[in-house]
């Protein structure tokens, strides 16, 4: 790029790179104590080991697995263990991270500071402030590659980018399978423009479109605004998207059947996926959805302290007034909506303050301003809403009922549509004709937008050092899940005594020894280096009937050996061995096995199981 083609924002984009770059790297060494991080690698770590999709592992989220056995299988190449794979991962999803708001923003450059405002309101998003890959972060960015992806064939209807759409969305599919709803209203809404196209329709619609033009001269004919069905909504279109979802499919069956999955084991396995008790709406499709939303109600009231029914007469005023677009109208709305973001920013800021809140809540105040902007434009930017804000909206919808994450997902997610609503932002203030009301109205919408994303850098770096936590008095791991990083020292003796207790396992065990772990930390399962003896790593609910279904399943999944930490990390990493002696004598009611306590927890050495 020479320096006559350099823009003023790509100095201000390169500067917003670099300092979230700082961030986000400053944290990759911090110790999380979180269950999450490690939980993710542990389903592609069975597969390299032998274990197969669904038959061996019965969490929901399995399936994104798919993307991290490379990385997984890589590390483990280069190192030969597990140890530091935590630190590795969190490397590789920051500079994908930083690649995606590259992209946003060179996609978007001709809109200048505009895009650098999209460009790092997504840079400042991690999913639940965890820098690492997993179906929440990987749902996002292939969401935000796919409407990209979408907006491209607006100017270029080739096949490769149909083909390349279907297989971004069908991989944002596999990390979040309800996702699908949207291929099925695609299909729909593919044959009602295929009927619309037919002969016979097409004739009646040509005759219409002659008599409206002898009333509306300036109108043009409605087969010539058409744009949208001849892009996306041609048999071209639907043949070559379909085949880019065929590509994937056809990939993640061979790749089931490659890693030892077979038709049988999936049927019968299949359904216990679905008894999981923090994914109750699989189960209990009625109760679960009332929790769905009951959970974004009490989130949202939260943020709005007790006032979540200000936006309802604003929408509905939108709604029903016919001259909202005139001048002296949509400031009217447009200073409603400014007045209600700056109120939901400091609902959240609050919120968040209190611990009550995440900072992915930053999301809804612009969401909202965004929305109502869009409704008052005249020149409505219909490619982005239909390419990007509608993909997210449903992302959102569907990441919400599929996760326990509450609003969480929906905020995340809705960092991807919000790329859509700042020019939402730019499209109106464009349009508004008085000059001086023009600039002013420019100049606190900017303003206000650096604002949001200040607090969301703040609170951001706030919890991603507290979660990542390093102090002057922290200590190095040099072994483990967790190489390379620094812990606080409240934690390093609790780490290192868990492992010690794993080395003693270990040292009594043979290589292909099922070993079942009963903890929290799921980073347990990345050291032991046996086999796992458990439907999953994920053991944040002690449910002794998944086991025996399991067993009863996979009877060479007896563990063993079965190991019951007594450490209580959602409590500052206390011991409680009274909790872990309860467990034992449930694991005895089922086993045939012989106790023995170690420093960090209990260790059951199983005989067989009890008849």
């Amino acid at each position: 790029m020479t320096a006559k083609r350099i823009q003023k924002s790509d100095i201000c984009f390169l500067v917003s790179m670099i300092g979230c770059a700082v961030l986000l790297f400053s944290c990759l060494r911090g110790y999380a104590g979180y269950m999450d991080e490690s939980f993710y690698p542990t389903i592609a770590l069975r597969l390299i080991n032998g274990d197969s999709l669904v038959a061996d592992e019965w969490h929901m989220s399995q399936f994104s697995s798919v993307f991290l056995y490379l990385p997984v299988r890589l590390w483990l190449a280069i190192k030969g263990s597990a140890d530091g794979l935590v630190v590795f991962l969190r490397a590789v999803y920051t500079c994908i991270h930083l690649l995606c708001a590259t992209g946003i923003y060179l996609f978007f450059r001709k809109h200048g500071i505009w895009a650098v405002l999209a460009a790092v309101l997504f840079c400042t998003q991690t999913p639940m402030q965890i820098i690492n890959l997993s179906y929440n972060s990987l749902f996002a960015l292939f969401l935000i590659a796919g409407c990209l992806l979408l907006l491209t064939l607006y100017d270029k209807q080739k096949p490769v980018f149909y083909i390349l759409t279907g297989i971004v969305y069908a991989c944002a599919c596999v990390c979040n399978p309800l996702f699908c709803i949207i291929f099925a209203i695609y299909c729909i809404m593919w044959i009602v423009f295929a009927y619309r196209n037919s002969n016979f329709h097409r004739q009646n619609l040509i005759a219409i479109n002659k008599e409206r033009r002898k009333r509306h001269k300036k109108e043009r004919p409605l087969a010539q605004k058409g744009i949208l069905h001849k892009v996306y909504f041609s048999r071209k279109a639907f043949l070559f998207f379909t085949l880019g979802i065929v590509v994937v499919a056809v990939l993640c069956l061979t790749f089931f059947f490659a890693t030892g999955g077979t038709l049988s084991a999936f049927a019968q396995n299949f359904k216990h996926l679905l008894t999981d008790t923090e994914h109750g709406i699989f189960k209990f499709p009625l109760e679960g959805l009332q929790d769905k939303v009951q959970e974004v109600a009490e989130a949202f009231n939260t943020i709005s302290f007790g006032l979540f029914f200000l936006p309802i007469p604003l929408f509905i005023a939108l709604i029903f007034d016919k001259k909202r677009k005139e001048p002296s109208h949509c400031l009217l709305y447009l200073a409603a909506s400014l007045a209600l973001a700056v109120f939901y920013t400091v609902g959240v800021s609050v919120a968040v303050m209190n611990g009550e809140g995440n900072v992915h809540f930053f999301s809804l105040p612009l969401f909202l301003l965004s929305s109502v902007c869009y409704i008052l434009t005249h020149n409505k930017n219909k490619k982005l809403f239909y390419c990007i804000w509608i993909p997210s909206v449903v992302g959102a919808l569907t990441q919400h009922m599929a996760s326990n994450l509450a609003l969480l997902a929906i905020g995340w997610v809705l960092a991807v549509g919000n790329i859509a609503g700042v020019f939402f932002i730019k499209d109106l203030l464009g349009e508004i004709s008085k000059a001086d009301c023009k600039k002013a109205l420019q100049k606190i919408t900017c303003v206000l937008l650096c604002f949001g994303i200040v607090l969301q850098i703040a609170f951001q770096s706030i919890s991603l050092f507290y979660r990542y936590d390093t102090d002057s008095e922290d200590r190095l791991i040099d072994y483990g899940p967790y190489e390379n990083m620094h812990i606080n020292n409240r934690y390093y003796g609790t780490y290192r005594q868990s492992l010690d207790d794993l080395d003693k396992i270990k040292a009594k065990s043979n290589e292909d020894d099922p070993v079942l772990i009963l903890s929290d930390m799921t980073w347990l399962y990345l050291y032991i280096d046996r086999p796992f003896g458990t439907y999953s790593a994920w053991q944040l609910s002690f449910e002794p009937h998944r086991l025996e279904a399991y067993y009863e399943l996979n009877p060479e999944k007896i563990p063993r050996y079965i190991y019951i930490s007594a450490v209580v990390p959602r409590s500052d990493y206390g011991v409680s061995f009274k909790m872990a002696e309860d467990k034992a004598f449930v694991m005895q009611e089922m086993f045939d096995c012989k106790q023995e306590k170690l420093s960090r927890g209990i260790l059951l050495t199983v005989n067989g199981i009890k008849e």
